[in-house]
Order: C-alpha cells, then sequence, then structure tokens
C-alpha cells in the first residue's frame, strides 16, 4: 500500500536527498507526483530543482521552481531557489525581475500582518 501513497515516495525522495543521490531523489519525488500531488507539493519541488540543480540539470531545476510558484505563489523559498538557478545560467535580468516579484511578495505579507497582527 505504501506504493500507492504520495508522500512515502516523497519521504523517500527526501531520504535520497539526504544522502545526496540525487537522482534516485528526483525519480521518487515524481513517482509521488504521478499518483497525486498534495499539501507537501512546494517543498517536494524545492527538493527536487535542488536535486536538479546538483545534477546540473539547470533548466529542469528551473522549472520545478517555476511550477511550483505557480501552484503556491507566496511560498517563497521557491523564488530565492529560482533566482539562485537564473543566476548560475547566467540569466541576471530575469533573475531579478523574481527578486523584485520576491520584494513585492515580502511587502505584501508585512503589509497583512500590520492589518491583521496575529
Amino acid at each position: 500500500m505504501w506504493e500507492e501513497a504520495p508522500r512515502t515516495w516523497w519521504e523517500l525522495g527526501r531520504a535520497h536527498a539526504a544522502l545526496n543521490h540525487y537522482e534516485e531523489a528526483v525519480q521518487a519525488i515524481d513517482r509521488g507526483f504521478a499518483l497525486i500531488g498534495g499539501a507537501d507539493r512546494d517543498e517536494m519541488l524545492k527538493i527536487k530543482g535542488d536535486m536538479l540543480s546538483q545534477l546540473g540539470r539547470y533548466q529542469e531545476a528551473l522549472d520545478a521552481y517555476t511550477y511550483g510558484i505557480k501552484f503556491r505563489h507566496h511560498v517563497r523559498v521557491l523564488y530565492q531557489a529560482k533566482v539562485e538557478v537564473m543566476r548560475t545560467m547566467g540569466q541576471e535580468k530575469q533573475a531579478a525581475k523574481i527578486e523584485k516579484e520576491l520584494q513585492k511578495l515580502e511587502q505584501e505579507r508585512e503589509d497583512n500582518l500590520r492589518k491583521h497582527p496575529i
């Protein structure tokens, strides 16, 4: 039954990532997504992107981060990772644009916290 649950594949991917088994991490995470996605999708896309980046597969890493941002536009670590990969790829102008989006997101977060303190 564990083979049918996305979370178990994602945990396996996380374990492979911790061991620097990049390709295995990507495969396990993809297997989890193939089953159906879930609440940890943004974290798994971050790990997948990081593993792809370690493998030198920068465009695929960028695609993973971009997809995660599209799915959950408020996750800052995805923006930060995307900027880092863009810089690695020599895409300085695009990276600066994403940094501005991140700054806007941070400002919206701060404004929202002021309006609705905890």
